[in-house]
C-alpha cells in the first residue's frame, strides 16, 4: 500500500496538462466539443 503513494499524485498531474494542452491532446478536444 505504501507503493501506491506515488500513484495518486500522478493522475492529478496528468489532468492539468491535458486541460491546458488542448492542442497537444486531440482526445481532450473531442470531449470538450
Amino acid at each position: 500500500m505504501s507503493r501506491k503513494k506515488p500513484n495518486p499524485p500522478q493522475p492529478p498531474v496528468k489532468d492539468k496538462p491535458l486541460r491546458r494542452e488542448r492542442g497537444l491532446t486531440p482526445k481532450t478536444n473531442n470531449n470538450n466539443k
